[in-house]
């Protein structure tokens, strides 16, 4: 009996599921590596190129800093230089105050009172009003009380409201008034800074009479 390979009558058919086998298109593994490959680069990029919430806070305290350091050299110092000289009071107030815990509650000799505090601060600037016109390390602009000189602080009866430090006519160093030789026309824009007996610093709105002043 002949055999299918020795009759060339006999031919072999593929089956339908066999060839539908072979006419399904075989994916291109080349093309889909490739768009993975793109896709990946993209999202990497992105992540580079992105910002968290920390670097965006970041920026903006950067940018809050650069604002504050450059607004007064552009014509916006005038603001701040109260600002700054109430902070230079406080500071010697803070000063007198060490100075009197290591005396006995005394207040320094109002004659000396710079030279017998300086050494509680590393900021010698403190005692320089930066409003003066001129070069402001040269002048000081700030007197102590004369009649508190050498006073004892805690036995002061209302020392929140007895005024020991303040804005003075007085440019020298170590300068000391009874409160009459206060500026005429405050020099931080009707305002007059005043140390008290206690450390309290403060800015007083001042008429021309100085009797809105609530000082002592």
């Amino acid at each position: 009996m002949p055999t299918a390979t020795q009759n060339p009558c006999i031919h072999l058919i593929p089956s339908r599921a066999g060839a539908r086998r072979s006419q399904r298109p075989q994916p291109d593994r080349r093309s889909s590596k490739e768009g993975e490959t793109i896709k990946l680069s993209s999202i990497n990029r992105y992540k580079t190129a992105g910002l968290t919430l920390v670097d965006v806070l970041v920026l903006l305290v950067i940018f809050l800093i650069l604002a504050v350091v450059l607004l007064p050299v552009h014509g916006g110092s005038y603001p701040a230089r109260p600002v700054m000289c109430l902070s230079n009071l406080k500071q010697q107030g803070l000063c007198m105050l060490m100075y009197a815990g290591d005396n006995d509650d005394l207040a320094p000799d109002s004659s000396h009172w710079m030279d017998q505090t300086a050494s509680y601060t590393k900021a010698p600037s403190i005692f320089h009003c930066t409003d003066l016109p001129g070069d402001p390390s040269k002048q000081y602009g700030y007197a102590m009380r004369t009649k508190l000189g050498n006073a004892n602080l805690q036995q002061l009866k209302d020392a929140d409201n007895t005024a020991i430090l303040f804005d003075s006519l007085l440019l020298e160093k170590n300068a000391n008034t009874n409160l009459v030789l206060i500026p005429g026309f405050p020099r931080h824009k009707g305002r007059q800074n005043v140390v008290m007996a206690n450390g309290r610093a403060k800015g007083f709105p001042v008429s021309p009479s100085r009797s809105s002043t609530g000082i002592k």
